[in-house]
């Protein structure tokens, strides 16, 4: 018959766990709580360089489009004297290319080296389209018919030059109806040389009426 062991034995025999230090949990605690402060900080930083960001590229976007908009406004001087050729003969508009041309060409380049400054390099094309139209509106000769053109030209290249920026606010593209841009120009024109002309006649009429002493 086999001996039963002693109780004595049998708590011998179980293993016995090596208790923890006392100083073991405040240490675990405290590393998921540097873990915790690191992890927050990080976030932190990362949240205001996000917001940086977008507050940067928000300003950098103004700026753009408000540059923009004044290259836009002196290309449209350029084309409002342009069109002034239209119905003239080269021998009427070319004093008055002379006498406004230059400063509408000053303040162009003026814009345009702006603009120039802060432009993303994706708009480059669409930059020298306009530059390029806008330059040729004032070069002679001043034909009735190659004004229309360079003046349609330089309208289509505003356009695209005012969608760029508009993509660049996230906003979609205006569609273009320049179909009657000629017609309208002529009209405004010959409407102009009546009302010139009705004020000579009137004029003419009243000195003609004016008794003499």
């Amino acid at each position: 018959m086999t001996p039963t062991p002693s109780p004595s034995l049998l708590v011998e025999q179980i293993p016995t766990v090596a208790a923890a230090p006392w100083w073991g949990v405040p240490v675990v605690a405290g590393s998921f709580l540097l873990l915790g402060g690191v992890l927050t900080f990080l976030f932190t930083r990362w949240n205001e360089r996000a917001k940086y960001e977008r507050d940067r590229n928000r300003e950098d976007t103004k700026e753009l489009v408000e540059f923009g908009a004044q290259l836009v406004n002196a290309g449209n001087a350029a084309r409002d004297l342009a069109m002034l050729g239209i119905g003239r003969s080269a021998a009427e508009f070319a004093p008055m290319v002379a006498k406004q041309g230059v400063k509408l060409m000053d303040d162009y380049q003026l814009a345009m080296t702006r603009f120039r400054l802060v432009y993303p390099a994706g708009m480059d094309d669409v930059l020298k389209e306009h530059a390029t139209k806008t330059i040729a509106m004032l070069i002679p000769p001043y034909s009735d018919a190659g004004q229309e053109a360079s003046v349609h030209e330089q309208r289509k290249a505003t356009s695209r030059l005012v969608n760029a920026l508009r993509a660049l606010q996230g906003h979609s593209p205006i569609p273009n109806d320049l179909g009657g841009e000629s017609t309208l120009v002529a009209d405004a024109l010959q409407a102009m040389d009546i009302l010139i002309e009705e004020i000579r006649s009137e004029s003419n009429a009243g000195k003609h009426g004016k008794r003499v002493p």
